[in-house]
């Protein structure tokens, strides 16, 4: 329904190399578990690799860095499975080194969909170098291209804090580390990999740094460093480490604007060199000249409309359309019954413009299951939330479940009722109006189906129905991991990921001839890799697949049934710098985002916004003249939109813009008495009515990594101490003006507070929809005083 991985989609990504004289563009990132290559200019050439479920050779999880040799080998930092793969300039693996014992290069866990700190690799004739940024180290290995092995690593001893990107320059006399935490950039030497200098400090001035996160050297030796939260890229003399100046800046606009910057590349075998960036927020690639001219900029947003990143269920919607749990992307997809995007379910965040996961109202966090009620209700599991919503029609939530442990599937069930598999409690919910039954006895159940006759239930020890009839697999063998399962009109359809069998993943069927194998494990078009949920029309003729490792959902239908397509809309603009078109249905974002699928019937209005100093001359195409461009869908449809310089201006004093109504401000938040015993009051003033969201945090310990603080582990006993704050489940909502107080004791939300450090939090949101907040203010917890 969707156009997978490949193609210039890309998700976060964090690795970018030239091949051999700069023709080709290879990249890497976070999801897509392929290395895709462009030419120069960002023609799509082919992707390689795809997602590993077993560890398999050729097969990629998390790529944290990519690099090329000579001869045009890609050298691929595995880093989820803590490995080097190598592949020829064709994409056929040669060879792959590494484990956790020599290398452990995430810092987060790659199913929770966050961002991750991932490595970095860079190879010179007959050694890779690997930046190793959970033990702090260089990672020295010999590699013999004619045999295709490896030899006997070495590691550095310099004082690095999450090294994550590694560099040599044109000659290999030089490596170049981007040490993130200490927020500088080593040099060593390339053989003892001893220290011989250092540039850099914390910071956003000519020399400074935030995060340094990759580092390059192009064949001019200007010295290119990824400068991560400032959101550009620090010039430097790659010979004295002067700093020479910046290239972008930090924004979601047209190029030179970047947003967390993570990946550079450098020409280093063309005299002219010029560097490729990963501006990674934004899903894109940029390319610059040694000027620090733009050449080039590319990319499709994988989390943007009709994309997925790891979706783990699917629903057929009232009146035939699908809807998906888009599980890393921390949103739920309405589509239509062709596959276009139609609407989505989360909250976006003003910064990136894309759905993110976290607990707030109306927020997701890695939800993995979709179901429709009788009534046509959405139920979301929430499962990053420990909850279950219901979500009308017009996108309000009308109820949670909460106090559930990693719910990860829901389903429609008998006499109107809901379905909801309560997986860490090993429960089976079902939900009836008000009223809660709980059927336990399973082991970690993960997905739910009623056919109008049976519930069936899949959990660890295979597939069941709630009556406690086991289901045979196919063969009448033992199932291995079943993911999803499905039931209408007498047929039985279960995913099963089978990690003990190679490239035994599979989606069956069962009806009244018996199985049959509707996919099998691969990336073809009716392939799956870690399939997921699983979904079937009302008369079972189609079958919905959430086909979570090639980021995509697949549709099978019965002989004789045909399914709607949708019409592509592609925009064109005549440059990459000098104006941009955008779409009032989600979809298009040109240069970058230039192609889109819109139900017949859809009208999709595009508008041309020029880039300053230029104005916008007109549409060829399907639209024509300079105003907004209404282009009906029904046919594939193609518009081009052309910029020039604008004319010299002539002084004229515009008028003042009519006030924009300001938003909601909360100020004076406080506690008093600071020192909770019985009571405390609250109280603070509100510019203009707002309704209140109160939530508590508390202190929990932590430790320092980079700015953050974490969760303390075992590898980061030895990282600074600090205060870290959790919500707490619940929250109050209240409506308020003016100067406003309420009282908090030591009861909140239903839960009695120990002693201990706390925060209030207050968001508000105003009758015009500004959300602002949350504002906190400090307060201790202590036993009340005995008389």
């Amino acid at each position: 329904m969707n156009r997978p991985n490949g193609g210039g989609v890309l998700r976060f990504p964090q690795a970018v190399a030239y091949g051999p004289g700069g023709q080709t563009v290879i990249v890497g990132d976070e999801y897509s578990a392929r290395i895709s290559v462009f030419g120069a200019a960002g023609d799509f050439r082919f992707a390689f690799g795809s997602r590993a479920a077993r560890r398999e050779d050729g097969r990629l999880g998390v790529v944290g860095g990519v690099a090329t040799d000579r001869a045009g080998n890609v050298f691929v930092l595995d880093s989820e499975h803590d490995r080097i793969q190598v592949f020829d300039a064709a994409g056929h693996h040669r060879a792959s080194f590494g484990d956790n014992t020599v290398f452990s290069l995430l810092d987060a866990d790659p199913e929770a969909a966050g961002g991750i700190s991932a490595g970095g690799i860079a190879v010179a004739p007959g050694v890779v170098y690997v930046a190793d940024p959970s033990r702090d180290r260089i990672v020295r290995i010999p590699f013999d291209a004619a045999s295709n092995t490896f030899g006997v690593p070495t590691f550095s001893t310099v004082d690095l804090a999450a090294p994550q990107g590694v560099a040599l320059d044109p000659a290999n006399t030089a490596l170049y580390v981007a040490d993130d935490v200490h927020d500088r950039v080593v040099v060593l030497d390339p053989v003892t990999l001893a220290l011989r200098a250092q540039v850099g400090s914390h910071g956003s001035g000519p020399g400074q740094f935030d995060a340094p996160y990759d580092v390059a050297v192009d064949a001019t030796r200007r010295l290119y460093v990824a400068d991560n939260l400032n959101g550009r890229v620090d010039v430097f003399s790659a010979d004295s480490l002067a700093w020479l100046g910046f290239i972008g800046r930090d924004g979601r606009g047209l190029p030179p604007e970047m947003t967390i910057v993570r990946a550079v590349g450098g020409i280093a075998d063309d005299p002219g060199g010029g560097i490729a960036i990963a501006d990674t927020a934004n899903n894109r690639v940029q390319t610059y000249g040694p000027a620090g001219n733009v050449l080039a900029a590319w990319g499709i947003q994988g989390r943007g409309p009709g994309y997925f990143t790891r979706p783990r269920g699917v629903a057929v919607a009232p009146g035939g359309g699908v809807t998906v749990a888009d599980t890393f992307d921390h949103r739920v997809v309405r589509m239509g019954a062709d596959g276009a995007y139609e609407s989505q379910v989360g909250l976006v965040s003003g910064g990136t413009g894309y759905t993110y996961g976290g607990g707030a109202d109306g927020q997701l966090s890695l939800p993995r299951g979709v179901a429709y009620d009788a009534a046509g209700t959405l139920w979301i599991a929430d499962t990053g939330n420990d909850r279950v919503l219901a979500v009308d029609a017009a996108g309000a939530i009308v109820r949670t479940i909460g106090g559930l442990d990693e719910p990860q599937a829901v389903a429609a069930g008998p006499d109107g009722s809901v379905l909801v598999a309560d997986t860490g409690h090993g429960d089976v919910i079902e939900v009836d109006g008000p009223a809660l039954t709980r059927h336990s006895g399973f082991t970690r159940p993960i997905a739910l189906a009623f056919d109008g006759t049976d519930v069936f239930v899949a959990d660890a020890a295979g597939v069941r129905t709630l009556a406690g009839t086991s289901v045979a697999a196919p063969g009448g063998g033992a199932w291995d991991t079943v993911t999803g399962i499905a039931a209408s009109s007498g047929v039985l359809a279960v995913a099963e990921r089978r990690p003990g069998t190679a490239n035994g993943a599979r989606v069956v069927r069962r009806d009244a001839g018996g199985w049959n194998t509707i996919a099998a494990e691969g990336t073809g078009d009716g392939d799956v890799i870690e399939p997921a949920g699983l979904a079937l029309s009302a008369d079972a003729q189609t079958l919905y697949v959430a086909d979570a490792g090639n980021n995509r959902v697949l549709r099978f239908d019965a002989p004789g049934v045909t399914p709607p397509r949708p019409s592509l809309l592609r925009v064109a603009v005549d440059a990459i710098a000098l104006g941009r078109v955008t779409s009032d249905r989600p979809g298009i974002e040109c240069p970058t985002d230039c192609s889109q699928h819109y139900g017949t019937g859809t009208t999709v209005t595009l508008t041309a916004t020029p880039a300053a100093g230029f104005v916008f001359a007109g549409w060829t195409g399907a639209c024509a003249g300079t105003a907004p461009c209404a282009v009906p869908m029904g046919v594939d449809q193609a518009v081009g939109a052309s910029f020039v310089p604008a004319p010299p201006l002539t002084p004229v004093v515009p008028p003042p813009p009519p006030p924009r109504p300001p938003a909601v401000r909360v100020s004076g938040l406080r506690v008093s008495p600071k020192v909770l015993q019985t009571r405390s009051r609250v109280s603070l003033r509100l510019s203009r009515p707002a309704t209140l969201t109160v939530t508590l945090q508390v202190a929990r310990d932590g430790r320092r990594r980079g700015s953050r603080c974490v969760a303390p582990t075992r590898a980061l006993r030895h990282r600074a101490r600090c205060t870290r704050y959790v919500s707490l489940r619940g929250h109050r909502t209240l409506k308020a003006s003016g100067a406003y107080a309420f009282t908090l004791t030591r009861r909140f939300a239903g839960l009695t507070l120990k002693p201990g450090k706390y925060r209030v939090a207050v968001t508000a949101l105003d009758a015009a929809g500004n959300r602002v907040g949350p504002a906190t203010a400090a307060f201790t917890v202590r036993r009340p005083r005995r008389a």
